[in-house]
């Protein structure tokens, strides 16, 4: 883990009882979605993928860190439930 306890802050080293790693959610909610396309969602306020039902795929693109290979990954997660985004 190249000496990084997760249960410790980054900068101070101290540690952080009942720390929360979002990202460790946003990988289990969008699997194969890379780390600065899951902080674009996050930023944006997306946690579960049902949200992203119907967003444009436009308006994705123009997150800051999502890009096309992040986009045809969600249609296709999104399809394997019944959903879809916003052509």
């Amino acid at each position: 883990m190249n000496g990084h306890n997760r249960n410790t802050h980054v900068i101070s080293g101290i540690p952080c009882t009942g720390y929360d790693n979002h990202m460790d959610r946003a990988d289990e909610e969008f699997p194969g979605i890379g780390a600065p396309a899951q902080r674009a969602l996050a930023h944006a306020g997306y946690t579960r993928l049902e949200q992203l039902d119907g967003v444009s795929e436009s308006d994705l693109l123009e997150l800051h860190g999502m890009g096309p290979t992040g986009t045809d990954i969600l249609s296709d997660l999104l399809n394997a439930r019944g959903m879809s985004l916003e052509a």
